[in-house]
């Protein structure tokens, strides 16, 4: 039950905000003739452009809670720290990203923020050091943690930072003869990212529902943490459009998109073309190269000449029965669960 806000400030809740993703979404990733059962090509997979009016609306009842919020912690998930960035993101928190000022988003006119770069556990702790630096010092982001939120790593720090706001709101609130409140701080993110798992791990207990899946979170609701702070959770809001068909299949990859929006064999082919390009694939210490070819056994000489079309192909004539989709499945369920090792998808930009 949602957590009444005091003062008379009631926000908009919403009962009926749809997740993106709904159990009779029947989008898919591919065409027809993938449909009828042809050949796929990992270079082809292409993912179609949705909005729903659920999505509209969902993001519409986000936009008014923010107005009346005093943190924004945006959660992103660390495989794909920049593909499950929200372009909208600096226009919630209410401050430009491009500014030059080191507290560019935390300044007097908008909200505090705080990113979190979740699943921290499936990422080597080289990369988790470079993102950090990254996000800090190219992208000049004041507060950057990383967490692991079914572990509970890196909770706290979140929920420090968050409070520290409280002194600066209730200063002001005090001064109009207003009664002191706890920080409302908003959880924004793409779907599956960890933001119910990360409340949970706040509150100390299962407020919200939480699975390693897309979508189980379909509403706005508020969850008071304690007296000092009260946390919102939303639905995984996505964008419009996605004209970054690269981010758009390591969404789908990493299940932060829903499966009907895709075909498994094509995404599992293109992540196994995307993995060998990856420096983790021939790093010395946690080579996933080494680990993709013991999970699956093969030799390095024949993985290095295959294509993702045939690497898909191999394990589908070899262990499901010639079934793609079930191989693709396959592949895609072993990555999301870090059984083909610890790494980034994606590697620091230069710039």
């Amino acid at each position: 039950m949602p957590v009444p806000v005091p003062d008379n400030e009631e926000l908009p809740f919403s009962r009926s905000a749809h997740n993106p993703w709904g159990e009779n979404d029947e989008r898919f990733l591919g065409n027809d003739e993938d449909k009828r059962g042809g050949g796929f090509n990992a270079k082809s997979v292409r993912l179609v452009q949705w909005y729903p009016g659920h999505i509209a609306r969902a993001e519409r009842l986000l936009r008014d809670q923010l107005k009346n919020v005093d943190c924004v912690v945006e959660v992103r998930d660390l495989r794909i720290p920049l593909a499950t960035s929200h372009p909208d993101v600096a226009a919630w928190v209410g401050s430009s990203r491009d500014n030059s000022n080191n507290n560019a988003n935390n300044s007097s006119s908008g909200k505090l923020h705080i990113t979190v770069l979740n699943r921290s556990d499936m990422v080597d702790e080289q990369e988790r050091a470079k993102w950090v630096s990254y996000f800090k010092h190219k992208m000049k982001e004041r507060h950057v943690i990383v967490t692991d939120a079914k572990s509970g790593r890196g909770v706290e720090q979140v929920k420090k930072i968050a409070l520290s706001v409280a002194k600066e709101v209730n200063e002001k609130r005090i001064q109009k003869g207003l009664l002191a409140r706890p920080v409302r701080t908003a959880v924004v993110g793409y779907p599956n990212v960890g933001k119910s798992a990360l409340i949970n791990r706040l509150v100390g207990k299962k407020a919200c529902a939480s699975a390693p899946r897309p979508g189980v979170t379909r509403d706005l609701r508020w969850v008071r943490v304690s007296e000092e702070i009260d946390l919102l959770d939303s639905p995984g809001v996505l964008p419009p459009r996605m004209s970054d068909q690269d981010a758009a299949n390591r969404l789908a990859m990493a299940n932060d998109i829903g499966e009907a929006s895709y075909k498994a064999s094509e995404v599992a082919a293109r992540l196994f073309e995307e993995m060998k390009m990856l420096p983790s694939w021939r790093r010395e210490k946690g080579n996933i190269g080494n680990v993709l070819m013991k999970r699956y056994k093969m030799s390095a000489k024949e993985v290095e000449e295959m294509n993702g079309d045939m690497f898909i192909e191999k394990i589908a004539l070899s262990t499901c029965g010639g079934d793609f989709e079930r191989a693709g499945a396959k592949v895609l369920n072993d990555f999301r669960g870090g059984f083909l090792g610890k790494f980034c998808l994606e590697v620091t930009p230069a710039r």
